[in-house]
């Protein structure tokens, strides 16, 4: 997890730097093309980005187009437009990105979040496996489980352990061998090639309606593309208020960064105190109106203390890699962009996904609530007399 979460800090990288003695092996092209090394760690962010190194850390890349080709020893966390993985990653990789193709293979287990995600012949997970796309295609082996969802989904390969994911459409190919369970939720029945080994037994089970991460009740393409829909829309929310009130967004940053404790504290009596309060309101007939104001309010509060959250990430990057950078709107809203796909990510994993929303949450709520509050008191305090 420590690689994903650092992630943020690869693609907010804005000056190139020497990355020591794997520089000859890595190829980094791009206006805004950056490579360094920390300890054994390797971060390498541009346009476009190709690694044929021996790496005895974690990898930390982004860029437009990736490559990655030679071992790494640790971790690998990409994310970019066309991401290619040949390299054989001894730990853990989490990747995404517009299409991912995955040839090499991972000692660890393998998150993977992409339109189009296509596992060859040569790929070998020595784990589990957890996928997000439009489409999905594998043909490799993995000596884990294979859970996650897609529009389409096609199996081809080996899975030692359980299959259990959910899709539009589910293929099931003739060179397919599952050594546990075929579990998969999907509203029309899978399409399993008889010549298809499958030792646990198949179950199905239909879609059911649910509000849960911008699906509003919907099912198959049209909760995908309401999915979708809500994080692009949050997204651009988040890049408007950078440039709306980049004074106040970068003031709520600080704040998140320097003053974490009393910004929790806040954070979480102000999560918990408002829906009381609304309930309270509408107990007569004439705080009805005021009730419904502070519950919207409270709603919006929550919207925008998950950006002011994520804003404050990429400006911590922004500040730690690339502090030239730090105060210019260009940088601020890539570097935001790139906290966003991170945290977005790492809210989708089982159990520990509320708790990171919830953290999120209570910390940028706590900003955004504090900021406003010593606004307000420093535009009431009078004016110094001259003497």
């Amino acid at each position: 997890m420590r690689a994903l979460a650092a992630t943020v800090f690869a693609l907010s990288v804005g000056a190139a730097v020497t990355c020591g003695a794997a520089a000859a092996a890595i190829l980094c092209e791009g206006d805004d093309c950056a490579a360094t090394q920390m300890g054994d760690d390797t971060f390498v962010a541009g346009g476009e980005v190709r690694i044929d190194a021996h790496l005895p850390g974690d990898a930390l890349i982004a860029g437009g187009a990736v490559t990655l080709r030679g071992a790494i020893e640790g971790d690998v966390a990409i994310a970019g437009g066309t991401l290619e993985v040949s390299s054989t990653i001894s730990e853990d990789l989490y990747a995404a990105g517009g299409e991912i193709e995955l040839d090499g293979s991972v000692g660890g287990n393998a998150r993977l979040a992409g339109g189009q995600v296509t596992f060859g012949r040569d790929s070998r997970i020595d784990g589990g496996v957890s996928i997000g796309a439009g489409e999905a295609d594998f043909e490799g082996v993995i000596t884990g489980y294979l859970q996650g969802g897609a529009g389409e989904m096609r199996i081809n390969g080996t899975v030692e352990g359980d299959v259990d994911v959910g899709a539009g459409e589910l293929i099931v190919g003739p060179q397919a061998r599952i050594g546990g369970r075929l579990r998969y939720q999907s509203p029309e029945e899978a399409r399993i090639d008889p010549a298809a080994e499958i030792s646990g037994g198949v179950e199905r089970t239909t879609e059911e309606r649910g509000w849960r991460n911008g699906d509003f009740g919907l099912v198959g393409p049209a909760a995908r593309t309401a999915r979708f829909a809500w994080l692009a829309g949050t997204a651009l929310l988040g890049v408007l208020v950078i440039l709306a009130a980049p004074s106040f967004s970068a003031r709520s940053a600080r704040l998140a960064a320097t003053e974490i404790g009393l910004v929790a504290i806040t954070g979480f009596a102000f999560l918990v105190a408002i829906p009381v309060a609304a309930v309270l309101m509408m107990i007569t007939v004439l705080g009805i109106p005021l009730g419904i104001a502070l519950a919207l309010g409270y709603l919006v509060a929550m919207l925008l203390g998950w950006l002011f959250a994520i804003i404050a990430i990429g400006d911590r990057g922004l500040a730690k890699f690339a502090s030239d950078a730090a105060g210019r709107p260009g940088a601020r809203i890539l570097a935001f962009l790139a906290a966003f796909i991170v945290v977005a990510l790492l809210a989708q994993l089982p159990w520990i996904g509320g708790l990171v929303t919830l953290a999120v949450v209570v910390i940028g709520t706590g900003a955004f609530v504090l900021s406003i509050w010593r606004s307000r008191r420093a535009d009431e305090m009078p004016p110094v007399a001259a003497v």
